[in-house]
């Protein structure tokens, strides 16, 4: 029997093709709830949640929390719980911009290390099968899922890759 195709029925999760990868990443895990201060806290915990965290970190997180409290805010504390509780609509999509956008940061900084160098900055090479089977492992998803989460993307230009055979041989 087929499976149903998934489709995303919020317009506010879908991809854009003209916004940068970060902005495609956190419209894919957040929606049209991506404005709002629950998005700032959610994103607070997430950092909260690694292992080294700073001390600075946690005390604003107090700090927001506490005026949170003092404003009696429920509607944002109800908002962080759905964030919380809520599925992200594609983890692949979001692993696979998540990718491209540490890979523009990579290029921005080699750039700015270049200086006035004319070399145009080179990223290292990555094959397109590590970054699906990559996607696979950490979104618990089928090869195809990867490999369409990594076309949406603009990794293709962005690593130089080609389509086809190889020219030589």
């Amino acid at each position: 029997m087929k499976k149903k195709r998934r489709q995303i029925v919020s317009p506010s999760k879908r991809p854009q093709a003209d916004v940068a990868a970060e902005e495609n990443r956190i419209r894919a895990k957040y929606g049209e709830m991506r404005d709002k201060r629950a998005v700032a806290l959610h994103q607070m915990l997430e950092s909260l949640s690694k292992p080294q965290v700073a001390p600075a970190m946690l005390a604003l997180f107090a700090q927001e929390m506490g005026d949170i409290f003092k404003r009696q805010d429920g509607d944002t504390l109800r908002e962080l719980a759905a964030l919380v509780e809520a599925p992200v609509a594609k983890p692949a999509e979001e692993i696979a911009y998540g990718i491209e956008a540490h890979l523009r940061g990579l290029a921005a900084a080699i750039d700015q290390s270049k200086g006035g160098r004319r070399k145009k900055a080179s990223l290292p090479a990555v094959k397109r099968a590590a970054i699906v089977e990559s996607i696979m492992e950490q979104a618990s998803c089928d090869k195809r899922t990867a490999e369409k989460a990594v076309d949406k993307t603009k990794l293709r230009e962005l690593l130089g890759w080609k389509a086809g055979r190889p020219s030589g041989s």
